[in-house]
C-alpha cells in the first residue's frame, strides 16, 4: 500500500472550530467512555490491593509464632 499523498483520495471538511470540536467530541466520546470504565476499575483494584495488604500486615509472622511454641 502506497501512502503517497498523491495517490490517495481524501475528504475536504470546511467546518468552523466549534464544528470541528463538536464532531471531534462524537467521534472520541466512546474512547472517554472506555477510559472512564478502565480507570474506575483501576481505582477499585487499588482499593482492593490497599485492604488486602492492610490484612496481610495484621496477620503474625510465622517464624516467630514457631519459635515462640518452641
Amino acid at each position: 500500500m502506497s501512502t503517497n499523498s498523491d495517490t490517495m483520495p481524501g475528504v475536504i471538511l470546511h467546518l468552523s472550530s466549534d464544528d470541528l470540536d463538536v464532531l471531534l467530541d462524537k467521534k472520541l466520546q466512546p474512547i472517554y467512555t472506555m477510559l472512564a470504565t478502565i480507570i474506575k476499575k483501576l481505582d477499585d483494584l487499588t482499593d482492593r490491593v490497599e485492604a488486602v495488604e492492610g490484612l496481610a500486615k495484621k496477620i503474625p509472622d510465622m517464624e516467630v509464632d514457631i519459635h515462640s511454641q518452641d
